[in-house]
């Protein structure tokens, strides 16, 4: 863990939004002791204000972004991986406990919803977008059956409408993909270490 910094020095950098079950303006307690990737052991009994996160993907780096005064901000490294503390993160709340569970999760502002599921969102909307554009250009372009073969103009148009399909179909496939799969994003970069 390194800081204390004056608040800002990390959190300036990213938009504080939730991590599992760390919710931004929350206070939390440690319930078992763990090691960081600093190696600093956070003790049984610790407190802190959760703040906000970062994740840098390449190194399945996690920083955690505390305040355990309410003025300055701290920053707790982990790495995602088995050997490191990646079983600490993934079964979090092992290791630390609300404070106030009864809190309610603040949902107002520009971000209810973490990064990556609005990424997730705005693909599916252009997904549909794309969709309905594509349904519209077959519609057109086809003026109902036809018993006389086809002009240049109309399989040009449903060639068009094809084409939008398909890329809708595949931006509804790249959003499935990503609420299927671990998140992985990069915040805006901020001081790491």
């Amino acid at each position: 863990m390194t800081g204390p910094q004056p608040r800002g020095t990390w959190t300036g950098h990213i938009e504080p939004d939730s991590w599992n079950m760390l919710h931004p303006g929350h206070s939390y307690r440690v319930t078992q002791a763990f090691r960081d990737y600093d190696g600093t052991i956070h003790p049984l009994g610790e407190q802190w204000t959760y703040l906000g996160y970062n994740f840098l993907p390449y190194d399945d780096g996690l920083s955690l972004f505390v305040s355990l005064d309410g003025e300055q901000e701290w920053h707790i490294r982990m790495q995602l991986r088995p050997e490191e503390q990646g079983p600490i993160v993934h079964d979090l709340s092992l290791y630390v406990v609300a404070l106030n569970p009864d809190q309610p999760v603040n949902t107002s502002g520009t971000t209810a919803l973490p990064p990556s599921n609005r990424s997730t969102h705005m693909l599916l909307t252009a997904s549909l977008v794309a969709l309905v554009v594509g349904f519209v250009i077959l519609r057109v372009s086809g003026d109902g059956p036809r018993l006389a073969a086809p002009t240049e103009s109309s399989l040009i148009g449903a060639l068009s409408g094809v084409m939008v399909l398909a890329g809708g179909m595949l931006l509804g496939l790249a959003a499935v993909i990503k609420l299927v799969r671990p998140t992985r994003i990069q915040h805006k970069r901020g001081p790491t270490q």
